[in-house]
């Protein structure tokens, strides 16, 4: 993997293999004294995680092809998070663009995105959203993924985008604990296009990049485990 940095708190990634480290972690900041470099840091923590994942958040696991929003966390007045997710919103895929008699093809837009689009919508009209976790299903999601707080601000804090087998289990009613995300997985979900990021810190876990395919974060920090 290479490394680039721009100017203006931008971090592009080249990915040019797939990713041997357990945990890669990026944060792009300006320096005060030179607006127009950036400093990087990234670290690789030890893998903690020593059981096989082994979870089941529905009782019909979700279609191949898919992503589920499980868990919004709200904090009250009191500090007390709460997830407010009863029962989890699937998003699929949608189904091959078709060509019409002009030689154009309707757009096509994956899960991951549909999900992410309803993560940010759903922050802002829930006050005190501070995390939302995407669980992410085996398959392949064309294009590219555009996170981005500046069009839906709200209070949201970290967006966690992790594959079903990259977590344990956390039971009925419970919350994924954060602390044991892997890289683990089977590397089964994969990502065809360019990854930007702008504004609210990411955790990616488990998916598969293309090759020669950019993760750009911006005025952000983005945690990878893949």
């Amino acid at each position: 993997m290479k490394l680039h940095k721009i100017a203006r708190g931008v971090l592009v990634m080249m990915v040019c293999l797939t990713m041997i480290t357990p945990c890669l972690e990026v944060r792009a900041e300006d320096i005060v004294s030179d607006p127009d470099t950036t400093q990087t840091e990234i670290t690789t923590p030890e893998p903690t995680q020593t059981e096989e994942p082994d979870v089941t958040l529905t009782e019909t696991p979700a279609p191949e092809g898919s992503a589920q929003i499980t868990e919004q966390i709200v904090t009250d007045e009191s500090n007390v998070p709460t997830n407010v997710v009863k029962e989890p919103e699937v998003f699929e895929n949608d189904p091959p663009a078709e060509e019409t008699d002009d030689d154009t093809a309707t757009e096509e837009s994956n899960a991951i995105q549909k999900a992410v689009d309803e993560a940010l919508k759903s922050a802002q009209v829930n006050a005190g959203t501070k995390e939302i976790t995407i669980v992410v299903e085996d398959g392949t999601y064309n294009g590219d993924i555009n996170i981005s707080l500046k069009d839906h601000p709200s209070s949201l804090e970290k967006l966690y985008i992790i594959t079903r087998d990259s977590f344990l289990d956390p039971g009925e009613g419970g919350v994924i604990d954060k602390l044991n995300i892997s890289a683990n997985g089977a590397g089964g979900a994969n990502t065809t296009g360019n990854i930007y990021i702008e504004g609210l810190d990411v955790v990616l876990a488990g998916l598969y990049y293309s090759l020669n395919k950019k993760i750009t974060a911006k005025d952000c920090a983005v945690k990878i485990y893949g």
